[in-house]
């Protein structure tokens, strides 16, 4: 089941306070909401859920109807111009006990391509392609599990299709989007900063 993830950076995985930034400045979050078939970017307010335990469970944002809470500062609120359809197969992973040799495509459009790659070891990765260029992505290493594609779409306005994922962890999940328009020279998406969340 796909999270409405979102928080802190690990360590520390446990909170019952507002999540805040460093400078004590509550987090810039925007929930991703679908009304009448229009995509929108709208702020929010978080809210921290803990366990039993103490242990940060869920975060959940002031929008009731959002489809995914994102903290990232590049985000700007407004329409979202073009939505990517996922494919039935989202989830990216190899089985260490079973380990396969495998090319899995997890996202198609024209020239744009994500593909999920697995060897023989056990490992796995994730290739971005658009056209001849192509980039490795984040959050796809031996030790993290999986990494699933959450949303696909122009978050930045720029034309160029955004993605949002979320990928496991040690002890948890974290959630992270990747924008075009604040890409380098030699990417074709840059990664935000990761938030993650104790499973």
């Amino acid at each position: 089941m796909k999270r409405l993830l979102l928080l802190l950076l690990l360590p520390p995985l446990h909170t019952s306070a507002a999540e805040k930034a460093p400078s004590g400045e509550p987090l810039p979050a925007m929930a991703l909401v679908e009304r009448s078939g229009v995509w929108q970017l709208q702020p929010t307010q978080l809210q921290s859920y803990v366990d039993e335990l103490g242990a940060l469970a869920d975060i959940r944002g002031s929008l009731a109807d959002a489809r995914l809470n994102l903290i990232d500062a590049r985000l700007r609120p407004g329409a979202v111009p073009s939505v990517l359809e996922l494919g039935a197969q989202s989830t990216c992973y190899n089985d260490a006990h079973e380990p396969k040799a495998f090319v899995q495509t997890l996202l198609q459009a024209g020239d744009y391509r994500l593909e999920c790659k697995g060897d023989a070891l056990g490992n796995y990765s994730l290739r971005l392609s658009v056209g001849k260029r192509s980039q490795m992505l984040p959050g796809a290493d031996p030790a993290s599990g999986s990494w699933q594609l959450l949303w696909a779409g122009d978050l930045d306005r720029d034309g160029k299709p955004d993605l949002v994922s979320e990928y496991s962890v040690e002890g948890g999940y974290c959630q992270q989007v990747l924008l075009s328009a604040t890409a380098g020279a030699e990417q074709l998406l840059a990664p935000g900063e990761p938030h993650c969340l104790a499973d």
